[in-house]
């Protein structure tokens, strides 16, 4: 399996606020896909919050959701 991580600045969950750097793992992955001559058989994506649960369990569930909503945009509109 290969990872890649996508890292938002705090609170948010749009292609803008993801981290340009960590834009980079996807792109090394998929890199190494194609290098490997490999086939993508599927993809997993998890969202996270952080652990301060600030604004309660459900807000943050909500932002990890979204946050995996616009990675999949992302590697859609690869």
């Amino acid at each position: 399996p290969l990872v890649a991580n996508v890292l938002f600045e705090f609170d948010r969950d749009g292609y803008r606020d993801s981290r340009t750097d960590s834009l980079e793992s996807i792109d090394r992955a998929l890199a190494s896909i194609a290098a490997e001559k490999l086939k993508l058989q599927g993809d997993t994506l998890v969202g996270h919050a952080d652990r301060l649960q600030g604004s309660g369990f459900y807000a943050n569930q909500a932002l990890s959701e979204r946050r995996a909503r616009t990675v999949r945009e992302m590697l859609i509109g690869l």
